[in-house]
């Protein structure tokens, strides 16, 4: 069923139980109804007004593209077929695909993400989670994941060694402050000028790479994959940490201070002088004067 590009309101698919590929995007629909059509293979509702879908009864769901609607969540614990998934430009924020371990195809940018798991998805060649608000992301058992675009999230470190078959990583716009690309494979990582960006993250002044001579010479501040502010090494220190030799958490390792020192403190106080007894800041009820009462802030 075919009827894309119209200004379809409505649309009853409940007499069609073998309706196989379903095409109704660009409409005008804020519901769908698919539970009627088990036999469902294929399913384009992109473009529409749909605040929620449900797909519990599409069990042969093999491809299903909803982007650029208004859907706050999706069960998709039934799908376990589903291969290409893309929901991007809508208003997630949550999203589960423990169960799509067929998954080859993830597209969720675009949304209001705040974790996003993907450790089951080893079968996933794209990921594009851009445009979120994802702090951690975590592709280390992702293996033939060929393009990863995670910039404008609010990642702090990224680790793609795992990933040997990488050859895009997009990572601008974040508050990165470690970044590995040590895969051996950086070297295929050059077919487009934005095969690789990282760009504004300004805390990110070392990334590990393969080959420095190389990464040098390819990945430039002109070709505009990384700032003036980074370089790269097969080894980068550990910038940021506590450089105060009194604090009790001191990294010696660590090049410049990221605020996080601890101290312990102490304190001693005199009672002094009163007529009754007192209980002071140590708990202590003291009875006579010119005490003394040591207490430890920690």
């Amino acid at each position: 069923l075919y009827c894309s590009n119209n200004q379809l309101s409505t649309l009853d698919v409940s007499q069609n139980p073998a309706l196989y590929y379903f095409y109704c995007s660009y409409n005008q629909l804020s519901t769908l109804d698919v539970s009627q059509n088990p036999a469902l293979y294929r399913l384009n509702c992109s473009n529409n007004q749909l605040s929620t879908l449900d797909v519990s009864q599409n069990p042969d769901l093999v491809i299903l593209n909803a982007e650029n609607n208004q859907i706050t969540s999706i069960n998709l614990d039934t799908n376990i077929n589903l291969v290409d998934l893309r929901l991007g430009y809508n208003q997630l924020t949550s999203l589960d695909v423990s169960n799509n371990t067929a998954l080859t195809y993830l597209w969720c940018f675009l949304n209001q993400l705040t974790t996003l798991d993907v450790s089951n998805n080893t079968n996933l060649i794209w990921l594009a989670c851009q445009k979120n608000n994802l702090s951690i992301l975590d592709v280390s058992n992702n293996i033939a994941l060929n393009k990863l675009d995670c910039h404008n999230n609010l990642l702090t470190s990224l680790d793609v060694s795992s990933n040997i078959n990488l050859t895009r990583l997009q990572c601008s716009n974040n508050q990165l402050i470690s970044l590995d690309v040590r895969n051996g494979n950086n070297i295929n990582m050059l077919e487009n000028w934005f095969d690789f960006l990282t760009m504004n993250n300004p805390q990110l002044f070392c990334i590990d790479v393969d080959d420095v001579v190389w990464s040098d010479t390819n990945w430039t501040v002109a070709n505009g994959n990384i700032d003036s502010t980074m370089s790269f090494s097969t080894n980068c220190p550990v910038l940021f940490g506590c450089t105060d030799t009194l604090a009790c958490n001191y990294d010696s390792i660590a090049i410049i201070s990221d605020s996080s020192c601890v101290y312990s403190l102490s304190s001693i106080d005199s009672v002094g002088t009163f007529c009754d007894s007192y209980t002071w800041i140590d708990g202590i009820t003291y009875n006579s004067s010119n005490n003394i009462a040591t207490y430890v802030y920690v």
